[in-house]
């Protein structure tokens, strides 16, 4: 049984990172208001997704680029440093 390869839907794909690029640019655009880039790309995504304007279509390739990452090796810290009373560094 071989799987069959599905050819990726490039203009999908292009306007899902349109929508984040754009997204980043519309969340800085005032200074007095502040708005997380995330929130500006969910809307964008909504509104290009199949269910308002339905330019953008869901295939393979936008599933997996969609699954959740973790930032926890980013937030751990990088050195130990030694606690013990003989140590300099405390």
């Amino acid at each position: 049984m071989v799987a069959q390869v599905v050819a990726p839907d490039l203009r999908s794909l292009a306007l899902v990172l349109l929508a984040s690029s754009l997204g980043a640019l519309l969340s800085r655009l005032s200074r007095r208001v502040v708005l997380p880039t995330v929130v500006c790309e969910i809307v964008l995504g909504i509104l290009i997704g199949p269910d308002v304007l339905g330019i953008a279509e869901v295939d393979p390739y936008l599933q997996y680029l969609s699954k959740p990452v973790s930032y926890t090796h980013l937030t751990l810290p990088r050195y130990a440093v030694c606690r013990s009373r003989w140590s300099p560094y405390h």
